[in-house]
């Protein structure tokens, strides 16, 4: 399908049979390429998004997560579409039905089940490797094929068929036919006609392949208002398309010969990798899943540690330099896998913390000024990819100020610390407190955060990652630095909304989301995490109702302590996992928001969890991945707190704990959890996280901890 530029084969278009794949609908091959439109972003996001367009993900076989209205973090693919790893869908439904209050709102319906699957239970991650492997020989056949001469003229063979190609989405018809049929739109037709034209004309701004010609837009809606979907085909040969009532679009072009100089200078090693890395675009969660491959060294090398700290932190860090990918307008950016509100998906980084540039521009200037102490060795080239990180950042700022200035309604932005407009604050209050210079950082920050209140509104995630807890401690932050008492404000409002939203049983608190309607542990997602900020938020405004939400929060965690397992419940119930023992979703992020509410472990209650999330997760959490988010260099922060509080694990020192660390990463090299042999330069999922922990390991250093964000040392 890559040779031939198939797409559209989602999970209604194959079918498992046997051990082959079957396609039911064939009608997309030879697909026109059409470079996307210029987002705005940089030339450099604009460069990376057209590498991914021409990529084995158009195909639409691998897993990727939908971002359109309606289809939401849907994966829809046809290797994908996994039963448990899909969102509950918004629906029109009857509300109160049954009762005098009976109205129409909007509910939460299950994704339905994929029927084109080998199995009820299809076990994607364990099969991955022959994927890859039946992609390798595949393609070695083909280039086989080719250097014998035969292949050319197998692909120009099919000159004469006629294709389908689907400019627009099938929804997007849809949708706007509805609004055609509706009884306003028949009572008056030229409106609605010309509504239809704007919305079409609007689209093809955004979207290239969205044709743009009124002739064929007005086509287009008569073949809606008669109940039709509009339908483009031609021959490939020709490459023009015939559209709907005698229209055309698009130049004539041999199709075929398109398709094949393409996949001749295909890089078809970026390829492989963006197959790699799109594994865990199948998973809704955070990439955490141990596969019995241990990392852990079975003989410990011991000495000369810092000379091979910065020698690890130094390779990652010349990594983030060679795989950028610069504009001519000084942006950059990078293609990764990506989590978003949406789930995850390969595709260009977008500007948050978490995964974004704002976690890489937040390393570069950590890694310079450790560099400037004599802390880590210097890196050419680091200097120019911290200013482009910046510019990027700039370039984003500037087009969603243009778009509001233009009043053009946008989708806010998550407010949250890690994605979210609450990470971005957080970034410039570091670089700000560095006094790096070369930007009005806090000025920046509170532009950034007169979009919060919008953000909020629209929030239901409620939790520190992406939601409304995750904007209240660097609002508080922002409130010390500025002395500004808005930012405070905010930070109280939006406090007094998780009060309300959350839901209580007995002594505890939780909050609703519909992967978790009843609630979940720890600190990216959970309890944890929102009750941290609320207990921050208690102590600058002496809110008696923040803290005690934040108490029946935290008595929510202690109910999920199992005490034969020594360690807090994982009610996400992954297959074969009761428990974990990550920052996200486990004993890591536990013991670390505790310790930072009481960083002296004055109180034994304190002193309890620490002990007991050192020990879980030096039982547990070690080994699978080198991460942050749920890898050994988050569990190195937790285990290195309880080492100096003297509640680590017995007989084990902060040297021997590096030590180990650092040995895995030399036998192993930096390793990201499933899409473990894909270049990742995440902050919290990916290598950028491994070399900013690594500085931090220095004895002298003052860098801020990445895990617990816009605590106090702003």
């Amino acid at each position: 399908m890559r040779l031939l530029s198939g797409c559209d084969l989602h999970a209604e278009n194959v079918i498992a049979h046997g051990g082959s794949p079957v396609v039911v609908d064939c009608e997309t091959l030879f697909t026109p390429t059409i470079p996307p439109s210029p987002s705005g972003l940089g030339q450099a996001l604009d460069k990376a998004a057209e590498l991914v367009a021409g990529t084995v993900l158009n195909v639409g076989l691998l897993p990727g997560r939908g971002i359109g209205l309606g289809w939401r973090g849907v994966d829809s693919s046809a290797v994908g579409m996994l039963p448990g790893q899909q969102p509950l869908l918004p629906q029109p439904g009857i509300l109160k039905a049954g009762s005098d209050e009976a109205h129409i709102g909007t509910t939460l319906i299950k994704t339905p089940i994929s029927q084109n699957h080998p199995s009820l239970q299809p076990a994607l991650a364990q099969y991955w490797p022959q994927v890859l492997t039946g992609f390798d020989e595949i393609t070695g056949t083909l280039q086989r094929l080719d250097a014998a001469g035969v292949l050319q003229a197998r692909v120009e063979a099919f000159a004469n068929c006629r294709i389908r190609v689907v400019p627009r989405a099938t929804e997007v018809y849809a949708e706007v036919g509805r609004m055609l049929w509706h009884p306003v739109s028949l009572h008056k037709q030229e409106p609605a006609r010309q509504r239809a034209r704007d919305l079409l004309a609007k689209m093809a701004v955004n979207v290239s392949s969205a044709p743009s010609d009124p002739a064929v837009i007005d086509a287009e809606i008569e073949d809606l208002m008669e109940g039709d979907i509009p339908f483009f085909s031609t021959l490939v040969r020709d490459g023009q398309l015939e559209g709907p009532r005698g229209t055309h679009w698009l130049p004539r072009r041999d199709l075929a010969e398109t398709a094949f100089q393409q996949w001749r200078s295909a890089d078809l090693k970026f390829e492989r990798n963006v197959i790699q890395a799109s594994l865990v675009s199948a998973y809704i969660n955070d990439g955490w899943m141990p596969d019995g491959a241990s990392l852990l060294p079975k003989r410990v090398r011991a000495g000369d540690l810092d000379r091979r700290r910065r020698r690890q932190a130094a390779q990652i860090v010349r990594g983030l330099i060679t795989n950028a990918i610069h504009g001519a307008d000084r942006s950059v950016a990078w293609i990764a896998p990506v989590l978003s509100p949406t789930g995850w998906a390969v595709q260009p980084l977008e500007q948050d913390l978490y995964n974004g540039t704002s976690g890489i521009a937040l390393l570069a200037g950590a890694y310079l000024r450790e560099t400037a102490a004599g802390r880590a060795d210097p890196v050419a080239g680091l200097e120019a990819l911290f200013a482009a990180t910046l510019r990027t950042l700039d370039l984003a700022e500037a087009k969603r100020a243009g778009l509001r200035k233009q009043g053009i309604r946008i989708r806010p932005p998550a407010p949250g610390a890690y994605i979210g407009l609450g990470s971005q604050i957080w970034m410039y209050l570091a670089l700000a407190h560095w006094d790096i210079k070369g930007g009005n950082w806090l000025e920046r920050a509170c532009t950034l955060a007169a979009g919060i209140p919008e953000a909020v509104a629209a929030d239901e995630m409620h939790d520190m990652l992406s939601g409304t807890a995750g904007a209240i401690v660097p609002l508080l932050a922002l409130a010390r630095k500025t002395a500004d008492e808005r930012y405070l404000g905010m930070a109280w409002q939006f406090g007094d909304r998780l009060c309300e939203q959350a839901r209580r049983k007995e002594d505890r608190a939780f909050w609703s989301h519909s992967q978790w309607p009843e609630g979940v542990g720890g600190f990216a997602h959970g309890v944890t995490g929102i009750g941290w900020a609320l207990t921050r938020l208690a102590r600058e405004t002496g809110e008696p109702r923040h803290l005690q939400t934040a108490q029946a929060a935290f008595a929510f965690e202690d109910a999920l302590f199992d005490e034969e397992e020594q360690n807090w419940l994982d009610l996400r119930m992954l297959e074969g996992a009761k428990t974990a023992a990550v920052w996200c979703h486990g004993s890591v992020g536990i013991g670390l928001a505790h310790a930072d509410l009481d960083p002296r472990l004055a109180h034994t209650r304190t002193r309890k969890i620490v002990r007991q999330s050192a020990a879980a997760t030096w039982r547990l959490g070690l080994g699978w991945n080198h991460c942050t988010c749920h890898g050994d260099l988050g569990a190195w922060e937790l285990l290195e707190q309880a080492i100096g509080a003297g509640e680590g694990p017995e007989g084990l020192s902060s040297e021997q704990l590096l030590g180990l660390i650092l040995t895995s990463l030399e036998d192993h090299g930096p390793s990201c959890g499933m899409a473990r042999d894909a270049f990742a330069p995440a902050l919290m999922t990916g290598v950028g996280g491994i070399a900013y922990q690594l500085l931090r390991a220095h004895p002298d250093s003052a860098l801020p901890s990445i895990l617990i964000p816009g605590g106090s040392e702003f």
